[in-house]
């Protein structure tokens, strides 16, 4: 059995007991040396090099691409009246399937700014659209996106919501090759009062020309020019060459887009007509100053010049 006077030593020795302090780091011994800093999200590629339509575009031809083969689709039946599609029959494309399935693949890319290709596009397209005597400060996130027509800090959120990679292509061949389109488009869009998302605005033409390439609409076009994406830029300006103007003739940019969308004919603004007691004033003017022309071209004896002076009697 245990006994009292057992148990009570016992409790002196736990109390009196007291554990070893851990010695003092040396004063020239880091006490921060054993810990570990966060680790820090992997920062991207940031290469300030520019990059060409040509060069980008020779990035996704030699890009592998057919594990997405299976994604796309880049046709569809033809949906229109069954007379429409008797006597207004649509022509084949001649173009090969690896050229038009191009398009598409290049569209399911998703942009990555730790891509050197994908970062150079859009750090390509910042520099082209700000002032270059007064570069801005270009970093992969931030408000500077906003000046472009990207809706948020991060360009990521507008390019892969739709068009990927194909939107950034398209937005690079609009500024390299329509540079007098494309500045004339940015000037429009930073007007104030009647501001628009320049870049948005590109990845939607985007969107509607690929959906007119996939329902058979630029099969004339591919066949005429040559190429599949000739045509599809070439139908990318004409979209933005119409919503352009639509807006210079005051109309809202969401009907525009919508109207574009929809087929819709472009809007003609009828020149404003003058006043007609503008005109009344200005003809009794006019017949004032011939009949005073007149009378003192007879009391002076002059002729009118290349008239035939009469003869006497």
């Amino acid at each position: 059995a245990v006994k009292a006077s057992d148990l009570a030593v016992l409790a002196r020795t736990v109390g009196n007991y007291r554990a070893p302090v851990a010695a003092a780091p040396d004063s020239n011994e880091d006490a921060w040396a054993s810990i570990k800093p966060p680790e820090q999200e992997e920062e991207p590629i940031t290469s300030q090099e520019p990059i060409t339509y040509d060069e980008a575009l020779r990035y996704f031809q030699g890009l592998d691409m057919s594990s997405d083969k299976e994604k796309i689709t880049p046709t569809q039946p033809d949906q229109r009246h069954v007379l429409k599609r008797i006597f207004k029959r649509r022509p084949d494309l001649k173009a090969t399937d690896a050229e038009r399935d191009f398009v598409f693949l290049v569209a399911l890319q998703k942009y990555d700014p730790r891509v050197p290709a994908h970062w150079r596009m859009i750090h390509t397209v910042f520099r082209e659209l700000t002032p270059k005597n007064k570069p801005i400060p270009c970093p992969t996130l931030g408000a500077h996106w906003v000046r472009i027509g990207f809706q948020g800090n991060d360009p990521r959120t507008d390019v892969n919501r739709a068009m990927r990679c194909l939107a950034l292509l398209q937005l690079l061949h609009l500024l390299e090759k329509e540079r007098r389109l494309a500045g004339a488009l940015f000037r429009a869009a930073n007007q104030g009062g009647k501001d628009w998302p320049f870049a948005c605005t590109s990845i939607s033409f985007t969107r509607m020309a690929v959906h007119r390439l996939r329902s058979g609409k630029l099969n004339a076009r591919c066949n005429a020019l040559g190429g599949v994406l000739e045509a599809l830029h070439e139908c990318h300006a004409a979209l933005f060459r119409d919503f352009l103007a639509r807006i210079r003739s005051g109309q809202d940019r969401f009907c525009a887009l919508n109207d574009i969308q929809e087929g819709k004919k472009p809007i003609k603004v009828a020149k404003p007509r003058k006043p007609a007691a503008a005109i009344i004033a200005r003809r009794q003017c006019e017949s004032s100053f011939s009949c005073i022309r007149r009378n003192s071209s007879g009391s002076s004896g002059l002729s009118e010049s290349g008239s035939k002076p009469r003869s006497p009697g």
